[in-house]
């Protein structure tokens, strides 16, 4: 019986030798990122003596409602210090301690902490629960950082503004895309009181 000799295709062999420089070479290929459709959302919620209880039993309602649909859901409490009491995704507790007798609210550290509590990736928002009497910082600076990180911040005004002055309601950039480092557009909505004259 003659053996002869086995004919090789050259196209055979040439998808080989690519296939073998593909897997060759995929470490030095760039990443292909999948943008995330994972939703976050931490509630910054005011806890200072100028907040009343039943201000405060709204602000855990209003949290506890939201906090039934599809997002992960993060908590910040604060007063003259944040604390962030559920991380984004963490199990929230049978009860917010809301009830403080320190009069300062230092907004713009609670804002720093809610975004820095938010994943990189998704959809990110922050949802500031407060009567808007800040003691400390520009908190309209600090919204704007925010949403240049791309991370949209509401507002839930509880209690009373003080005597005199405006709340920021609801602060979101006008572009849905920003690239880093570039300047933002905002859109703001303000409430401000009336004044007799």
């Amino acid at each position: 019986m003659k053996v002869g000799k086995t004919r090789r295709h050259p196209a055979g062999l040439i998808a080989r030798i690519v296939v073998l420089v593909l897997i060759a070479c995929a470490p030095l290929l760039p990443s292909l990122e999948v943008p995330s459709e994972e939703r976050s959302v931490v509630y910054v919620i005011d806890r200072s003596a100028s907040v009343s209880q039943e201000e405060s039993a709204r602000a855990e309602a209003f949290v506890r409602e939201a906090a039934r649909g599809d997002a992960e859901v993060g908590i910040v409490v604060f007063d003259a210090t944040p604390e962030l009491v559920v991380k984004v995704g963490g199990r929230m507790p049978r009860k917010l301690e809301l009830e403080s007798e320190v009069a300062g609210s230092d907004v713009v550290a609670a804002l720093r902490l809610a975004g820095a509590a938010l994943p990189d990736a998704g959809e990110r928002r922050v949802v500031l629960l407060s009567d808007a009497r800040a003691t400390d910082g520009d908190v309209v600076a600090a919204a704007e950082r925010l949403a240049a990180e791309g991370i949209e911040v509401d507002t839930v005004p509880i209690g009373d503004a003080a005597p005199g002055q405006a709340m920021i309601t609801d602060v979101a950039p006008t572009h849905s895309r920003v690239s880093k480092g570039a300047a933002v557009a905002l859109s703001c909505v303000t409430v401000a009181p009336r004044v007799d004259a």
